[in-house]
């Protein structure tokens, strides 16, 4: 990182001038408001923005997703308890697993259902020692909800 500020979008909360809207970088975040790039993301940074990465091409992602020990997750902590104002959140906290399943399973076809589904689950609780968790099976734990 800091190599191509313009591969790095700034996102969330900004203050001191600094505004990270979403899908803007870092790069021209820093030319609108006549800064250097590193006081930029330390600003938003410090003001509990983001800067993530977009250096991964879309191919570099499907072989990456197709390895059988990769696991996807929302990228997020989890949401604020209570009524009242509520920090905005970015889409990765609700938007990641519809992304896999409607582009990458449903469009492209990189990925089984089923597939694509374990590594939601199974694959990712495992990689935390969740081994009770994200699969159906006598004796585990049932994270799921029916209804009648």
């Amino acid at each position: 990182m800091g190599h191509d500020w313009d591969l790095v979008v700034g996102g969330g909360h900004g203050d001191r001038g600094v505004r990270a809207a979403q899908r803007q970088s870092i790069g021209e975040i820093a030319r609108a408001t006549r800064r250097d790039a590193w006081d930029v993301f330390f600003t938003i940074a410090r003001v509990g923005a983001f800067a993530m990465p977009q250096s991964m091409s879309e191919a570099n992602k499907i072989k990456a997703m197709r390895q059988e020990f990769i696991s996807f997750d929302t990228d997020a902590g989890p949401a604020p308890a209570g009524g009242g104002a509520q920090r905005v959140s970015h889409p990765r906290a609700y938007g990641a697993f519809p992304r896999v399943l409607a582009r990458y399973v449903r469009d492209l076809g990189v990925l089984s259902l089923e597939g694509a589904v374990q590594r939601m689950s199974a694959v990712a609780a495992n990689e935390i020692m969740a081994y009770d968790r994200g699969r159906l099976s006598v004796g585990l734990a049932a994270d799921i909800v029916g209804s009648n």
